[in-house]
């Protein structure tokens, strides 16, 4: 027969495990933003937006830069940590990236560890 003050122990114990499950349901639901925009790419949707790219790639340490003038629609992602290059097609009229265009940036980033 357990004494009160082991049926206390007891009841602590148990309490502790139900929070520490709980903490860990809570951590795998919460996924931060970062993660959460790596998610939606990997997924390949048909309406990721070049803000969204620009966003997640900005994230990861890249930064914005038009090729020039004569550039159009073209914009390179440069990483200078590790000089690598990543080049869109900033979509127009829309904000809207191409199907093609999404699944080569998930790929390259894929291909970088970054996804």
């Amino acid at each position: 027969m357990l004494s009160r003050k082991g049926h206390a122990i007891d009841k602590k114990i148990k309490y502790d495990k139900m929070q520490l499950e709980s903490s860990c349901r809570e951590r795998a639901f919460y996924m931060s933003k970062i993660d959460k925009a790596k998610e939606r790419l990997s997924l390949r949707p048909k309406d990721y937006t070049y803000s969204e790219a620009k966003y997640l790639l900005s994230q990861l340490g890249f930064e914005e830069f038009n090729k020039g003038k004569t550039s159009g629609s073209r914009v390179k992602f440069y990483r200078a940590s590790d000089q690598r290059i990543i080049l869109l097609h900033k979509p127009h009229p829309g904000d809207e990236m191409s199907i093609g265009a999404i699944k080569d940036l998930a790929t390259r980033l894929e291909e970088m560890g970054e996804l």
